[in-house]
């Protein structure tokens, strides 16, 4: 009877973890673009995608943009842009962090609409920095704590500029964005932990703990 509540108490114990996690479903095409709830959300936004010189869709991420480095923002390119686009917002999380809600490490909204190519650790002017978990109003790269993690990187193409300060957190990003979405697509990359994630997710924890 022992080993049978010990054997419930482990099964258990796994479902919460993985429902903590929020593992992701494994048909990542069924995510990568979205029409948005834009009045005059186009039709056709099959070609809208975000893409990376650094790393290909579903691949590692380098270590140049994690947190074992200069948290140096991957260089990216915007296709496909929907016709209407007055900005872009992007929004990069940590969708497998163990502790919810999901991590953000990058929160950015007025993306001017002629953007084509952000270049590695830099942003276009006008562009405006939201506080991401670590209570910082920039990027913070991947720095898990455990096993190999999903970065998603969400783009959305907005029918309008946001009316918000520096500093303000993704709850408030998505409340101004509801409504002026036309459309959203997610490049996703990959980081595992070692020693030095470790070490410094340790790190961070404290820094963040300090802003707090």
């Amino acid at each position: 009877m022992r080993g049978l509540l010990l054997l419930a108490a482990g099964i258990l114990g796994v479902a919460l973890y993985r429902n903590s996690i929020r593992i992701p479903e494994r048909n990542p095409k069924n995510m990568l673009i979205k029409r948005g709830d834009s009045p005059i959300s186009p039709n056709d936004i099959s070609n809208f995608r975000l893409i990376s010189p650094a790393f290909e869709p579903g691949q590692v991420i380098p270590a140049r943009y994690s947190g074992e480095a200069d948290d140096k923002s991957p260089p990216l390119r915007i296709e496909g842009v929907p016709v209407g686009t007055q900005s872009f917002a992007i929004i990069m999380e940590d969708i497998d962090h163990p502790l919810p809600p999901v991590f953000d490490h990058w929160i950015v909204w007025n993306i001017p609409a002629e953007t084509r190519e952000i270049p590695e650790g830099r942003l276009p002017r006008g562009s405006v920095q939201g506080r991401n978990s670590l209570k910082n109003n920039w990027y913070n790269g991947p720095c898990p704590p455990n096993g190999t993690h999903h970065y998603h990187f969400n783009l959305f193409a907005l029918d309008t500029m946001i009316d918000l300060p520096v500093g303000s957190p993704k709850p408030l990003l998505k409340a101004a964005m509801k409504g002026h979405i036309l459309a959203q697509c997610d490049l996703i990359g990959l980081y595992s932990a070692n020693r030095t994630t470790r070490g410094n997710l340790m790190s961070n924890a404290l820094e963040a703990a300090s802003k707090a």
